[in-house]
């Protein structure tokens, strides 16, 4: 029983890698036929769908991108802690993704947007993380994830010694 489960979560890993593996091509192929802002726009797209990118303009000297766009993600239903989940989800893929397929964009501003309404703002580079700032509607503050590796602990371990 344990290893049919592990075998699937392993399946929909490799399939998931692959399928960003593929779009990230796909979408790479797509951004060198066009000028950099008319690429950002569509691998953005590709990401959020279609007319949900509300302006893209390049600074300082083409390096860095700045965007705003139309929240695909955001639903007044969600829950504050929810959407700001769903927030951070769909900025770090279409950031990632841009970055991913435009190795001429070094930074990327991002506004993400209801309506008239701005959700949250954000931040990303090749050498800084997503950064995320949300506006007072959802509760304000600033999220930045860390990619700190996690060791497993030994049987019996203390885990605290072992994460020094």
């Amino acid at each position: 029983m344990q290893r049919d489960i592990s075998k699937r979560r392993a399946v929909k890993r490799a399939a998931g890698t692959l399928m960003i593996v593929v779009t990230l091509n796909a979408l790479a192929g797509a951004a060198h036929a066009a000028s950099p802002v008319q690429a950002i726009r569509a691998v953005a797209e590709n990401i959020l769908g279609r007319d949900t990118v509300r302006s893209v303009r390049l600074a300082d000297e083409g390096g860095t991108a700045v965007i705003r766009w139309e929240s695909a993600t955001y639903r007044t239903a969600n829950k504050s802690e929810v959407t700001r989940e769903l927030l951070y989800a769909e900025a770090a893929l279409t950031v990632g993704a841009i970055l991913g397929a435009l190795s001429e964009i070094r930074r990327i501003h991002f506004t993400m947007v209801r309506g008239s309404q701005v959700l949250a703002r954000g931040d990303s580079s090749r050498v800084r993380p997503l950064t995320v700032a949300y506006e007072a509607a959802l509760g304000g503050g600033t999220y930045t994830a860390t990619n700190a590796p996690v060791r497993p602990a030994a049987p019996g371990g203390d885990r605290a010694a072992q994460e020094l």
